[in-house]
Parts: C-alpha cells; sequence; structure tokens
C-alpha cells in the first residue's frame, strides 16, 4: 500500500521512503499499519526515477516504489550494495518518466553480476564489497592522520565561532571579485601540440599533475598532466566557467594544479591564506556564481565573474574576517571526523561480533 506524503504524520517509528535520491530514500518515519509495511532487506525502487536504495528495516512507501528481493535467500548490506552498483549501471541510460521503468520493461533489463558453477556468486560480491570498505577507510585514516583530525576535541575558539554561526552573530558584508582575489595565468606550455594529446586519465609518475576542466566532482579532476607541459600552482580556487551542469563549480586547491579546459584559477589577493580559509572562500563563491550562470551565460572572468559582489565575514574593524572563516572550517571538519570515526568504529565492532560467532 502506498501513502500520500500529503495525508500522513511524520516523527513516527518506520521509515517512509519515497522517490527522493537523498537520504537512502527515506523522506521521515510515520506510524501506520503496520500490516502494510514492507519487508526489510529488500531494494526500494523508485519507478519513475530509477532511485535505488537497499532498505534493511521494515518501511512504507510512497508513490511509485517498487519493492525488489531476491527470489531465492535474503540480502545483507554488503551483496545488496554490489547490487545496487550494477543496477544503476543498467539503468544509467534510462530516460527518466514512468514509462521508462514500466513493470515489463524493468523485467527485460540485464544485470552483470558474478557466477560460480552457474549460480549468482554472492560471496564473491560480499568480498568484493569488504575489500572496498577497507581500501576506503584505510584511505579514510590516512586523511585524517594528515590533517591531525583524529582528535576532533572542538577548541575554545572553534566552540566560539560555531556558536556566532548559529546565534547569527557573524558580521557580514559584500565584497566585489576582483577586489579580494585576482586570477591567475595558466597556459599550456607545449607549443604546436594539442593538450589533449598529451594527458592521462591515470595519475602516475610521468603524468602527475591535476588539471581541471569541466567536471562536476572529484574537485574537477578528470585529466593528469606532465608538469613541464602546464602552469601550476597551489592554494588556489579553480572556476568551472562552461558546461551543462558545471558552469558555476569553484573548487579549492591544496596542492599544485593546472588548467586542462573550461575553466581558470583564481587567488585571494595579499598575503596568503590557509587552505580552510580557500575552503570557506569556494562555498562563498559558489554560492553566488552557480545559479546565475551557465553554458548559455558562462562564468568567465572577466566583466562578468569579477563583478559579482560575495558575502563574508568582517571582524569589528570592517575587515574580512579570514582568522573566523579558518576556525569555522576547521571546526566543521573536526565535526564531521567525529562522524566518520564512529561510523568506522561501528564497521569495526560489527566484523569483530561475526568473526566470534
Amino acid at each position: 500500500m502506498k501513502y500520500d506524503a500529503n495525508k500522513i504524520s511524520f516523527g513516527g517509528r518506520y521509515r517512509y521512503v519515497v522517490r527522493t535520491s537523498q537520504n537512502n530514500g527515506i523522506r521521515g518515519y510515520i506510524d501506520e499499519d503496520t500490516a502494510f509495511l514492507n519487508d526489510g532487506q529488500t531494494i526500494s525502487f523508485g519507478q519513475d526515477t530509477a532511485t535505488i536504495f537497499y532498505q534493511d528495516l521494515p518501511y512504507f512507501t510512497g508513490d511509485k516504489i517498487k519493492i525488489l528481493s531476491l527470489l531465492k535467500g535474503s540480502l545483507n548490506s554488503k551483496t545488496a550494495c554490489y547490487l545496487l552498483g550494477t543496477m544503476r549501471k543498467a539503468f544509467a541510460n534510462f530516460q527518466w518518466g514512468v514509462d521508462s521503468f514500466d513493470e515489463d520493461v524493468l523485467k527485460d533489463v540485464c544485470v552483470v553480476v558474478p557466477i560460480s558453477h552457474g549460480e549468482v556468486d554472492f560471496n564473491y560480491m560480499k568480498a568484493y564489497v569488504e575489500l572496498l570498505i577497507r581500501e576506503y577507510i584505510s584511505k579514510v585514516t590516512t586523511f585524517l592522520e594528515k590533517y591531525s583530525l583524529q582528535d576532533y576535541t572542538l577548541t575554545d575558539a572553534e566552540k566560539a565561532a560555531l556558536q556566532r554561526l548559529l546565534c547569527d552573530k557573524v558580521k557580514w558584508k559584500p565584497f566585489a571579485m576582483n577586489k579580494v582575489f585576482v586570477p591567475l595565468k595558466a597556459p599550456y606550455l607545449r607549443k604546436g601540440t594539442r593538450r589533449q594529446d598529451h594527458v592521462s586519465r591515470i595519475r602516475t609518475k610521468e603524468f602527475c599533475l591535476p588539471v581541471v576542466c569541466a567536471k562536476r566532482g572529484n574537485n574537477g579532476i578528470m585529466k593528469f598532466g606532465r608538469k613541464e607541459d602546464f602552469t601550476f600552482h597551489s592554494n588556489v580556487l579553480s572556476i568551472i566557467y562552461n558546461g551543462v551542469i558545471a558552469a558555476g563549480l569553484v573548487y579549492a586547491h591544496e596542492e599544485e594544479v593546472g588548467i586542462f579546459t573550461d575553466s581558470y584559477l583564481i587567488k585571494w589577493k595579499g598575503e596568503e591564506i590557509s587552505f580552510d580559509a580557500n575552503i570557506f572562500l569556494k562555498t562563498a563563491i559558489q554560492k553566488k556564481i552557480y545559479p546565475i550562470y551557465s553554458r548559455e551565460q558562462k562564468a568567465t572572468w572577466k566583466n562578468r565573474v569579477e563583478c559579482e559582489d560575495i558575502y563574508l565575514p568582517i571582524d569589528y574593524k570592517g575587515k574580512i574576517d579570514v582568522k573566523f572563516m579558518q576556525t569555522i572550517v576547521r571546526a566543521e571538519k573536526k565535526i564531521a571526523a567525529r562522524k566518520v570515526i564512529a561510523y568506522m568504529n561501528r564497521i569495526a565492532m560489527n566484523h569483530r561480533e561475526k568473526s566470534d560467532k
């Protein structure tokens, strides 16, 4: 049975799953007749949006949600994670709309899965996902160590900065972009050649320099070049000026980076600022320019982005409060680190409990 979001009350016990792509498809929690609960250890499928999630616990659904379960046996978080990946890949080229995901169409969609002796190899799926989890935990641990985030205790200054922000006591002032930033020259250096012939999708010892292009995600990095072929800078911001979904995106780069296509680098005027401050600035700029620029109205610097005002925090003298920017970002990093460490500890505990059985 489906439940209309406009006719139910939230704040209950059971998940209410809809076609959203956020929060594992869960819009909220409700209390309704438990006879209509869908079983846990199943996959919820948003029929006209292809939003696919594993639901480990029983749940209610909204409109156009299909429930998928195994013909034999039951799913667990590891095997479901593997299947979600291959299912999303199978539906990647479908067009949005209910006709594309009609039941008769869904039945004919093939997903690629590992097999052993003619049967679906769920043991391989589980082992592969566990390997990925260990690899990512290792990467996260290295990241936390690199930025000294194992100890996520907030300092007095960080607590005070958070309190100011939460209590709306931060003073803000608009600043024109060209008053606080300067564009950087980052030309391609191998004359008489095409830059696309001198990059790699994989980072190697030779192709070790990240170069920015019109990409959403991964800090705008999709290619790597040779250092001798590209001009590079560090602790800078990149702005994507072109692309259907990328125009107006802003990225902060701590390490050396160059430009491949459809983007440019800018740097804070005056004395060097911390990378944490640049993260704050990246967010402030993107909040302003991303909604107003597009492939048709490109986010170029000259006479466009350089003229835009962004709001920045100021101190009691009316000057840009760089210290506050870096302190609040550091505080947010620690809060995020605390959640990540708690998650990793839960994974480790679950692994130990299963090993003891």
